[in-house]
């Protein structure tokens, strides 16, 4: 198995769920043609001030260090595999703004109660997607490098991992709305996984005729052809 793809289960880079024709992303349902563009340029999203740098490079560090010990950990049993995914997504991600970002202009057409529906469900798609997945590493070897303010004011954290293959960059998109860094957005060699999954999407509403109930319908089968029922 590609080691790119690989690590997108051992970062727990939910976020960006691609489609099946790049090695190392999660699989999907279609692609779509709609225009690529950066979450932190999204007109929906309001960036608030920066995180410093120190505390969100810490944040990514400590979720490799989780990450990378829990996959050591052979005896950990599936429904332990699945606590542990969502005690991570609710600690280091902010998964309001990842689904929103990733429905895309559809978010506004929905209702409130179709938008809490996808959220939830999108959450649900992530930890299921990710806790089959989690067997699929080792050896593997993650190191933070550094980071830097962007020109929106968010911090990005850049790491390296290792292992089987060519090195993989990966850059980490964090936010501070608050209540310290939250991860928003991953790249991985240059390539956002918020982008890839809000297009993938896109591509989803546009096959059921244009409403946000064909995204809900899919994400109710498990979004993703690992958890399709």
């Amino acid at each position: 198995m590609n080691m790119r793809f690989k690590f997108l289960t051992l970062a727990v880079t939910v976020i960006a769920a691609a489609p099946a024709a790049s090695a190392f992303e999660m699989p999907s349902a279609a692609n779509s043609l709609a225009p690529a563009m950066s979450i932190a340029n999204n007109d929906n999203l309001i960036t608030v001030a920066a995180t410093s740098g120190t505390a969100a490079q810490n944040a990514i560090e400590k979720l490799g260090a989780t990450a990378m010990a829990a996959i050591s950990d052979k005896d950990m049993g599936a429904a332990k595999k699945k606590a542990l995914f969502h005690q991570l997504l609710s600690q280091n991600f902010d998964m309001n703004t990842i689904g929103k970002f990733a429905a895309g202009r559809y978010w506004r057409q929905a209702t409130p109660a179709q938008q809490a529906q996808f959220q939830s469900l999108y959450e649900q798609m992530v930890i299921s997607v990710y806790t089959r997945r989690f067997d699929n590493y080792a050896g593997q070897t993650f190191r933070v490098t550094g980071n830097r303010v962007d020109e929106s004011g968010d911090v990005v954290v850049s790491s390296v991992v290792q292992g089987g293959g060519a090195p993989v960059n990966v850059d980490w998109r964090l936010r501070n709305k608050g209540n310290g860094p939250r991860i928003i957005d991953v790249m991985v060699e240059g390539v956002s996984m918020a982008v890839t999954q809000r297009n993938d999407f896109a591509g989803i509403v546009e096959q059921g005729g244009g409403t946000f109930d064909a995204l809900i319908e899919y994400l109710k089968k498990g979004g993703t052809s690992d958890v399709q029922k």
